[in-house]
């Protein structure tokens, strides 16, 4: 699935309209959410806001993506625009 995703760029259109910051959301209105918010920051926002290097200097292989798991109504989607945002990313959910 990573290697067709690799192939694949995102679709202008598609890559400006889930452009990091349009969406508005930043892990501070991701309310009673702080541990998961501390896990994401860990695996996700701060190796992509400080590269790879400090990862790999400490001998650990840098996450591809992460499995945000749950009941229906708990933040998922509203963490994972969050992250995206904190770590200039694009976000498709």
């Amino acid at each position: 699935f990573q290697a067709v995703l690799a192939r694949r760029p995102l679709p202008r259109a598609l890559a400006d309209r889930h452009r990091a910051g349009a969406l508005g959301v930043t892990f501070a209105d991701c309310v009673g959410l702080e541990d998961a918010i501390e896990h994401l920051n860990a695996a996700i926002v701060h190796p992509l806001r400080q590269g790879f290097a400090s990862l790999k200097s400490w001998g650990l292989t840098p996450p591809t993506g992460v499995l945000i798991t749950g009941p229906p109504g708990t933040g998922k989607t509203l963490l994972a625009r969050a992250a995206a945002a904190e770590s200039a990313a694009n976000c498709i959910a």
